[in-house]
């Protein structure tokens, strides 16, 4: 081989690899601008879009309660409803001592599992089938009474 050739061939090779990554940061644009009209309209034709997630404002958030009281909002809208067994947090959630340590262990769970460089399917597949059932169990039977899942609040010291 001479020693044109090679360089030529490194050349080539690297013209490959641009080609790929140009490929790559294509489809990721696309990503970005669909995320993007879903967040202008609300939701996507899967169903509604956590804008709190997309734009990072709560998941991201100084002050843990905007995280936490996102989170409230998202596992509401996603995880109960009309054909699910889970109840939704009350929105007596924060006079509940024991209920606030649930969430947000839950909420902080949520995102180690889901959220940056760490996140991981392994972990979030553990949120969804241990953390998620386990707080909704805990929440019906130990932190919530019944008359605040019917819209009205005890008082109790749980």
């Amino acid at each position: 081989m001479m020693p044109g050739d090679e360089v030529d061939s490194q050349i080539h090779a690297l013209i490959e690899i641009v080609g790929r990554v140009a490929e790559s940061v294509s489809a990721l644009s696309g990503r970005v601008d669909r995320l993007a009209t879903e967040m202008e309209s609300g939701g996507s034709a899967d169903g509604p879009t956590a804008l709190w997630l997309l734009d990072g404002t709560a998941i991201l958030a100084e002050d843990p309660t905007a995280f936490v009281t996102g989170f409230v909002d998202y596992y509401n809208a996603t995880y109960t409803g009309p054909g699910e067994r889970a109840r939704p947090i009350p929105s007596c959630w924060r006079e509940h001592p024991g209920l606030v340590a649930e969430v947000a262990a839950l909420a902080y769970a949520w995102r180690a599992a889901n959220h940056g460089m760490s996140a991981n399917i392994r972990d979030a597949e553990h949120w969804l089938h241990q953390w998620r059932p386990g707080f909704a169990d805990r929440m019906a039977r130990s932190w919530v009474p019944a008359d605040c899942f019917d819209g009205g609040h005890s008082d109790t010291s749980r």
